[in-house]
């Protein structure tokens, strides 16, 4: 964002930094500058900023000096005495007032904080409990606003089934390796190595400090041995065996010229493989401490083992990347003096891939291989081992929707070997099925990169470590199912479209060729209207008396109430797409040619056009019209002008595939394949705000009809399996995304509000059967659900852990209960 503002900044569009907005990039200077590095524009950004601003201030000094001369200071001394006084006085009732309300603010903030750490505790079956009551008296007591309705959500989200936090120091997590016997090691940037035991999650800081890990790897038989290797080109093994009572004992020490990237002990635990930034590869013998280097032609990314052979994946900037197999038994006798370059063999190989990790499944069936933005699985029953690699599957290329946001970072097999994970940069996991070649689960949580993942030996559960210096221990079998969201499991085959929600808690959807009604409340289907001719209806637009159904043909109008036709428009052959306006006046129709021609439905006569168009949508009260165009831009025209007048409202950089309006007519709302939400206000000339948190394109919005004082709310799903709620205003997501779990698609435009707003609808796919979603969205009622989980109140103890200063105890589900 520096960087961005810079470059405005140096088109002379933007003023330097100033106050507080200053005040955070200097201390993003100073924090995180090693993280993600700022060009040399904009650090030179917020140079000039500090000067500029430092400057101002020493001019401000001087004039205000100059102006208080001796005469003028002798000739208001008592006045400026008197005013003084009364300031002070004035000033210290504010300091006073704010000081307690800082104080409010600050045991409010400190709240929230121990309500959200107790649901990610470890501990959860205990601590979770506590959370949920915590969260329940916070947006009880102290009002239904932003924070308080998030941090309640953050907890009810916090599913202790799926996800447990591990917080073992402040600092950010290195590097991470698992054993058989469930202990999991952690190192971390301050030198603390902390060894967890899964199973209860108890942890202790073993002795001594190791600075720079990068790899760890245990033993696969003698659990207690654990490879480290650093920065420095060091490898040590340790016994941390009884490390509480005897200390680490270190076996033995072996030295690479520059920094070890990877570490990995064969599978029969003879071999200890290392590699290094110094090209080489060193295979250490664990039953005679013999040491063969094996020489690269690049930096050495990763190593792993099959069977009797090593490979290498190698980067350089002359060759590209490279994956290496090494014959174990031919190198064996080989002279350990010198540095050997055969025999190898060249698995695959790409000039213009960045590399960054391999994985083997398991069972030795699946060999996996990460670049910078895809992963290629092979087969490796279907390969010969003297021969490239070939036949492979590609996940997540550059046509897929399924891709990663940001940088992949690593790479591991379940247990099971059935599943592939990988990490990322944009701060998510993704569950891959990589038979089927498509993302099965999105793992969110983390706040920051993504860098870490390692896979129990013996079941499906998955750690994962982050910048932000969490750990987060994830059952990838357990169902990412919300207290708060419940699937009606429909078993519906055909495609089901346009959602809608009507009155009386029905929502009215179409399926092919027919319009149906659902009853959320008795789960009643009811078929509303069919379309002649058996044409597939391609949307749905619901006004105050009708409803209007759109197929190929035809534009019907039924009466909502008794389900019979009221009046029908044809629509000329060859149109793409067809749209009308809710009050039935304005008609928009999208040629094969891609020129919308608009015209009155009264009258015959076309007279607006729009070359190169993609898709036209009316506003509710039919005053404003949307056309979206091929080049992603947007264009806006209104009722005033008989929208004949074109205005561009702004663009995407990708495909535009959603927009809404909001029940005002204040605000539109845009979305598409940069994954950018864009909330455009129709009243004024100001800038979009822009919603971000999809790590995939977004095909579905709606706002939430039910806004009041101000609090303006958007829904959105996306391509990445996650359904998010919005607040507009300050452009920030409430609570976590909800997972969509394991289904294979989202459908477009299918996420719709009730009309009171306190419900959320939506439709999924699965291969090929259709289900519907109700998610709750009402703060009221999210304090029932938390109460009726925890099924108690505070306790005792609790209440003066957490309330010490309060006189009594209240009740905090007392009156809740369902």
């Amino acid at each position: 964002q520096i960087d961005e503002e810079a470059k405005v900044w140096q088109e002379g569009k933007k003023e330097l930094l100033r106050g507080v907005d200053l005040e955070i990039a200097e201390k993003y200077l100073t924090m995180h500058l090693e993280r993600v590095p700022l060009s040399e524009e904009g650090q030179k950004f917020v140079q000039k900023s500090r000067q500029e601003h430092d400057r101002i201030l020493k001019e401000e000094k001087e004039r205000q000096e100059r102006e208080l001369g001796t005469e003028r200071r002798q000739k208001w001394t008592y006045f400026i005495l008197f005013v003084l006084t009364i300031t002070a006085t004035i000033a210290t009732g504010l300091s006073w007032m704010d000081s307690q309300e800082k104080k409010a603010r600050a045991e409010m903030n400190e709240l929230r904080s121990q309500a959200l750490l107790a649901s990610r505790s470890p501990d959860a079956t205990r601590n979770y409990d506590t959370a949920l009551l915590l969260a329940t008296k916070i947006l009880k007591g102290n009002g239904n606003n932003l924070e308080n309705r998030d941090t309640l959500l953050r907890v009810l989200q916090g599913n202790p089934e799926l996800k447990t936090y591990l917080w073992g120091n402040n600092g950010k997590v290195t590097s991470m390796a698992i054993n058989r016997h469930n202990e999991l090691v952690a190192t971390y940037e301050t030198g603390d190595m902390i060894l967890w035991n899964i199973k209860d999650f108890s942890s202790h800081t073993l002795p001594g400090k190791y600075s720079d890990v990068t790899s760890l790897s245990f033993h696969p038989q003698k659990d207690s041995l654990l490879a480290v290797g650093d920065r420095s080109g060091n490898v040590v093994l340790l016994d941390i065996t009884d490390a509480n009572a005897k200390g680490l004992k270190n076996l033995e020490t072996v030295q690479h010229k520059k920094g070890v990237t990877s570490i990995m002990f064969s599978p029969d635990g003879e071999w200890l493989a290392t590699g290094s930034r110094d090209e080489t590869v060193r295979l250490h013998s664990m039953d005679n401490l013999k040491e063969i280097c094996l020489k690269h032609e690049g930096i050495v990314r990763s190593v792993t083992f099959q069977k009797d052979q090593l490979f290498s994946l190698e980067y350089s900037s002359t060759n590209g990347s490279r994956l290496l197999a090494w014959d174990i038994e031919s190198i064996r006798s080989q002279d350990s003096k010198v540095c050997l370059d055969q025999p190898k063999i060249i698995k695959w190989q790409d000039p213009n891939k960045f590399a960054i990790d391999i994985a083997i499944d398991p069972q030795g069936v699946a060999f996996a291989l990460s670049t910078a933005e895809e992963i290629m699985i092979w087969d490796l029953r279907e390969q010969r081992e003297d021969r490239e690699f070939f036949n492979e599957k590609v996940l997540g290329n550059e046509y897929s929707s399924e891709r990663h946001s940001g940088w992949i970072t690593d790479i591991t097999f379940n247990a099971d070997g059935d599943k592939l994970i990988s990490a990322s940069f944009d701060t998510t996991l993704k569950v891959w099925d990589f038979r089927r070649e498509h993302v099965s689960l999105v793992l969110t949580g983390h706040k920051d990169a993504v860098i870490n993942i390692v896979a129990q030996p013996t079941v499906n559960q998955l750690f994962s470590s982050s910048w932000d210096g969490s750990i987060i221990s994830w059952d990838i079998d357990a169902l990412p199912q919300s207290p708060l969201m419940e699937y009606l499991g429909s078993e519906r085959k055909s495609v089901l479209e346009n959602l809608l929600f009507y009155a009386q808690n029905t929502i009215i959807f179409s399926e092919e060729y027919s319009v149906k009604s659902f009853n959320i409340d008795t789960r009643e289907e009811k078929e509303f209207w069919t379309v002649e001719g058996n044409n597939n209806i391609s949307n749905l637009i619901l006004n105050d008396t009708s409803l209007i159904v759109i197929d190929q043909k035809n534009i019907s109008f039924i009466d909502v109430l008794t389900g019979k036709k009221l009046d029908t428009i044809d629509i000329e052959e060859g149109t793409k797409k067809a749209t009308i306006s809710p009050d039935k006046k304005w008609l928009a129709t999208l040629g094969k040619d891609d020129v919308l021609t608009l015209s009155e439905v009264d009258n015959e006569e076309n007279f607006s056009y729009t070359d190169n168009a993609e898709s036209a949508f009316f506003s509710n009260d039919s005053k404003y019209l949307i056309i979206t165009n091929a080049n992603n831009s947007i264009e806006l025209r209104t009722s005033e002008s008989q929208f004949a007048q074109s205005k561009k409202l702004g663009e995407h950089e990708d495909k535009v595939n959603v927009v809404v309006f909001d029940k005002t007519g204040k605000f539109v709302a845009t979305a598409g394949d940069d994954r950018i939400i864009k909330i455009w206000h129709l009243l004024s000339e100001s800038d979009p705000i822009e919603l971000k948190g999809h790590t995939d394109g977004v095909v579905g919005l709606a706002f939430n009809p039910n806004t009041s004082d101000g609090w303006v709310e958007i829904a959105s799903i996306s391509k990445d399996r996650t359904l998010r709620i919005w607040n507009v205003s300050s452009g920030k997501s409430i609570g976590e995304p909800f997972s969509l779990g394991a289904c294979c698609s989202v459908e477009k435009n299918a996420v719709v509000f009730s009309s009171d707003g306190k419900r959320l609808f939506s439709l999924l796919k699965e291969d090929n059967k259709y289900d519907i979603i109700i998610l709750d969205n009402d703060p009221h009622s999210w304090q029932k659900k938390a109460c009726s989980i925890v099924n108690r109140d505070f306790t005792l103890v609790e209440w003066k852990t957490y309330f010490a200063e309060e006189d009594h105890q209240e009740s905090v589900c007392g009156n809740l209960s369902p």
